[in-house]
């Protein structure tokens, strides 16, 4: 498989998949309305427009029967211009600018005047407060989003206040170079959520990194190609913990490989397009029924849940066609097929920032895993070994799995920040934390006074845990619990006492699915409530 070759097959999977979608669910063209019980509209009209404009870029000009151009014309007169807004807002702006300036663009030509409005008012993102000069949605990363929208206005000929643009770019560049490493903390007061929105703002950043500064946008990309080659996972992922992996982690390895050999960053070409075409064919299997199946028997967090099942389809189509258009430029490499060599053997920690946030990559014939240590809100991100199928944690959930879990009184705890320090030894890693926090994205004024330090280091094919826990009090409960996922896990605990252990099927509960699939059943361990804890428990897969 050559770059061209793939680029081709990936225009030609979009092409079919978007025809499937529209043949049996839109065939008018008109994205609104009730979808499987949820309300969609603006997000699936922005999205239909970007993968319309795409397909008749790579040469595609007929489209679930309609001319591409027909096609392009009939959606954007059906633009809802005051729901539309921010991330849909750009994706408008940009498929416009395939054809010019606002002005005496073609796209528009055959429309009303009350539907060029409509238009004109989409590509106003409405997330700037200009009197406070802030946006209004809080997060870090949509700084960057209001700076591609104003640097689309701006080329179309709509910007209003150039000032907003240049604000929103210094904004951008204090949030994506402010880490030493290169790569990004999505938390508001930056705490060390590191996750796969590292990647994704890189991504996103890309079409205007000249207006952020070539050099810095390279050095953070480089930083994270070199990560995607220590963390790569067979099964296509980039990431496996935090918010918007499953199928989101799939695509980012597609986006970014071909990226990587875009631009010349990939440490070995063949072994970079060998991930990407293993990231593609791993992502087909993320659609059922024409549409994406990240809802299905397993979950994706809640933001992302069921009202978006026709938006998250569209999304991952436009990831593929983006991978499509960068894989075209690239210079002729045979993909590697050897898994050996796409998957070597690893024993990596890649630090993000400070003492102890990063990621150890593990890999031998036996075993492998991503251990994360950042801080997040819920389950996705507290320090377990994660390998779909195999070491995987709930989703978007507050049941900490694999760490320990306290309680005194109505008030729970656990470790769900960043490591006071982070040690790293050959197959093996040392952590440390200073006090039990709750599991909470902004609220850290709930502490449990005490210390955790873990040893993990991998004999034998498992993984080999020594925990001790102490407390500045006596805690009313204490547990420890492991889920399991499609692969038995066989849990060997040392512990004096012994804790009460037990087994519980979840196989169907709800709460009890990953990112990946259901978690069948929990490893449930109780403590003897007490001032230190010390115990050791290796973790293998059940021949």
């Amino acid at each position: 498989m050559t770059p061209h070759a793939l680029s081709q097959e990936l225009v030609a999977y979009v092409h079919a998949r978007l025809e499937r979608v529209i043949s049996r669910f839109f065939p008018d063209l008109r994205f609104a309305g009730y979808f499987a019980g949820h309300r969609i509209g603006p997000a699936e009209t922005a999205e239909a427009l970007t993968l319309l404009a795409g397909l008749r870029g790579r040469g595609i000009d007929r489209i679930a029967g309609y001319a591409a151009d027909e096609a392009l014309r009939v959606v954007l007169g059906r633009v809802d211009g005051a729901e539309t807004r921010m991330f849909s807002s750009y994706r408008i702006a940009e498929v416009l600018l395939t054809a010019g300036a606002f002005a005496g663009n073609p796209l528009l030509a055959e429309l009303g005047d009350a539907q060029r409005d409509a238009v004109r008012r989409a590509v106003d993102p409405k997330m700037f407060d200009a009197v406070k000069r802030t946006i209004i949605p809080k997060a870090n990363n949509y700084w960057l989003v209001l700076a591609r929208c104003e640097y689309a206005r701006e080329r179309l000929g709509l910007a209003e206040d150039p000032s907003i643009l240049a604000l929103a770019l210094e904004r951008s560049r204090q949030e994506l170079f402010r880490a030493t490493s290169g790569f990004f903390d999505d938390s508001r007061p930056r705490y060390g959520r590191f996750d796969l929105y590292s990647y994704d703002v890189q991504l996103f950043a890309e079409p205007f990194r000249h207006l952020l500064g070539v050099a810095e946008t390279d050095r953070t990309m480089l930083a994270h190609v070199r990560l995607l080659e220590s963390l790569a996972l067979e099964n296509g992922a980039a990431v496996a913990w935090g918010r918007s992996v499953g199928a989101n982690s799939v695509l980012v390895t597609l986006e970014l490989a071909a990226l990587a050999l875009q631009r010349g960053l990939a440490a070995d070409p063949a072994r970079m397009l060998g991930l990407a075409e293993n990231a593609f064919r791993a992502f087909d299997g993320w659609i059922d029924d024409d549409l994406i199946s990240a809802h299905r028997g397993r979950m994706t967090d809640g933001y992302r849940g069921p009202h978006r099942l026709v938006e998250m389809t569209l999304d991952c189509l436009i990831k593929v066609l983006h991978a499509a258009g960068r894989l075209a430029e690239v210079a002729p490499v045979v993909a590697c097929a050897d898994r050996k060599r796409l998957f070597p053997a690893v024993d990596d920690l890649t630090r993000f920032d400070g003492p102890g946030a990063g990621v150890w990559m593990y890999r031998d014939r036996d075993l492998a895993f991503q251990l994360p240590f950042v801080r997040g809100y819920n389950s996705d991100y507290l320090a377990h070994p994660r390998f779909p199928g195999v070491f995987e944690v709930p989703v978007d959930s507050a049941m900490a799995c694999g760490v320990p879990r306290l309680a005194m009184g109505t008030t729970e705890f656990t470790c769900s920040g960043v490591p006071a320090a982070i040690t790293k030894a050959p197959r093996g890693i040392t952590a440390t934390w200073d006090a039990f926090t709750a599991l909470d994205d902004e609220d850290v004024s709930a502490r449990f006074a005490g210390a955790r330090t873990v040893r993990y280091e991998v004999r034998d094919g498992a993984i080999a845990v020594d925990e001790d826990w102490s407390f500045d009090a006596v805690p009313d409960l204490v547990s420890l619990q492991i889920p399991e996922s499609a692969a038995r896990l066989r849990i060997a605990m040392r512990c004096q006492p012994a804790p009460r252990a037990a087994i519980v099927t979840t196989d169907g509960i709800a709460p009890w699915r990953s990112f990946w699939g259901p978690l069948t059943r929990v490893h449930q361990f109780d403590f003897v409530p007490a001032r230190r804890i010390a115990f050791s428990y290796t973790l293998s897969r059940d021949a």
